[in-house]
């Protein structure tokens, strides 16, 4: 270590995070761990973004407290995955649900399980894409669920984005969800809600437009709307005061009006300014690690030898 910048060094001092996984950083992490202190400014300058951006963000956001809604059938939509790898295949379970905040399926759920190597046709190559494979089978669940539970709901939320699955064709090779996308859009029911966003469309800033108005406000209340030109309205909310925002998606045009009614009805079932029949469902869906363990048991793949034992893990 003779040599490294104090300030590196200071790394390995106990109780610094640098040591929180009890081991020291390898000669190559301090490195990189020098790089981020050296552009550590340029970097939450980057985030913080102009002052012109926080007060366009504060132009457009309107305060409003949703009033809670007696009665409304709510149901929240969410899908999972989760793989084990083997020599030459992997194991899958996938699943979707929709559900109410009370954890009653609005909807039967789906589910899948199987082996395989998981590949999509990417022009003329055969790619092995086993997250892409899953994702787009979860999202072809989430559509089934949606389409079937918008028909017995006042409203149905969808965990993501609409307007991420609308364009993004290269899911096309593995499920035609371009098409589910189109036609959601004429359940004017189905709303998408996204906890994270890129998009930076509004601001055209370093860092996705939610961020900015999550900084930059902490009432309740909507951001004016845009209508995209694939016909969805996207605006942000934030239900509760200082909670976090949350994008919206809803098919269709939707005015101040709209935006208000749909506040209502997320906020009638929130807690801690998210909905809570997308935490229900987010929950009741979520395949891990143990529970995959469980599967390969049943399979009697237990002894089979798999990808992470050969890299001695």
């Amino acid at each position: 270590m003779a040599g490294r910048p104090a300030l590196s060094l200071r790394g390995a001092a106990s109780g610094n995070p640098l040591r929180r996984r009890g081991r020291l950083p390898s000669h190559m992490l301090m490195q990189v761990y020098d790089l981020a202190i050296s552009r550590r400014e340029a970097i939450l300058k980057e985030i913080g973004g102009p002052s012109s951006v926080m007060e366009k963000a504060r132009g457009l956001w309107t305060d409003y407290t949703p009033r809670k809604k007696e009665k409304l059938a709510v149901a929240g939509v969410d899908s999972s995955w989760n793989l084990v790898p083997y020599l030459g295949y992997y194991v899958y379970a996938v699943d979707a649900v929709c559900q109410t905040q009370e954890g009653r399926d609005a909807v039967p759920p789906r589910f899948d399980v199987g082996a395989g190597v998981l590949s999509v046709v990417e022009g003329r190559e055969l790619t092995t894409d086993p997250r892409m494979v899953l994702e787009s089978e979860g999202m072809d669940l989430e559509y089934k669920m949606a389409k079937e539970g918008s028909q017995g709901s006042d409203f149905v939320l969808v965990d993501g984005s609409l307007l991420a699955r609308f364009y993004d064709r290269r899911r096309r090779h593995a499920i035609a969800f371009y098409e589910h996308a189109r036609d959601l859009m004429k359940e004017r029911n189905v709303i998408f809600v996204s906890k994270r966003s890129e998009s930076n469309k509004l601001f055209g800033a370093p860092v996705g437009d939610i961020h900015y108005f999550n900084v930059a406000t902490s009432c309740a209340g909507y951001s004016s709307p845009y209508l995209d030109k694939g016909g969805v309205t996207v605006f942000y909310v934030r239900l509760s005061d200082r909670s976090p925002c949350l994008r919206v998606e809803a098919p269709g045009e939707v005015d101040g009006r709209g935006q208000r009614e749909l506040m209502d009805a997320l906020g009638s079932y929130s807690v801690d300014g998210y909905p809570y029949p997308l935490r229900v469902a987010h929950e009741s869906c979520r395949i891990s690690n143990e529970d995959m363990r469980r599967l390969v048991d049943i399979l009697g793949l237990a002894a089979e030898t798999g990808g992470r034992e050969v890299l001695g893990e």
